[in-house]
């Protein structure tokens, strides 16, 4: 699937789970991502994961969010949050999200 091609590639993996009741625990994800030796950060929530990534990104990093719709349904109703979080600090400037 998706992660045996992103996980290779990836520097560093965050796992987390959508706010909906059917969601996949993120030990059931972790045990997926434990193929690559990378180190995995489980992170509760979806907003808190990206906030969580970016504060450890660099530059030139690409943060890659991945997973079902509601893991996408839970990015997009933070987003307006979450863009006052991504551009304040020096990272600011490596970002235009319009």
């Amino acid at each position: 699937g998706i992660l045996g091609v992103l996980l290779p590639k990836a520097a560093g993996v965050f796992v987390t789970m959508a706010d909906h009741p059917r969601a996949a625990r993120p030990e059931v994800l972790v045990a997926n991502a434990a193929r690559v030796n990378r180190e995995i950060i489980v992170v509760p929530k979806v907003v808190e994961a990206v906030r969580a990534a970016w504060k450890v990104a660099g530059p030139d990093d690409l943060i890659c969010v991945t997973g079902s719709i509601f893991v996408a349904g839970d990015l997009l109703n933070s987003w307006e949050n979450l863009q006052s979080f991504l551009l304040v600090g020096p990272k600011a400037l490596a970002v235009s999200l319009d």
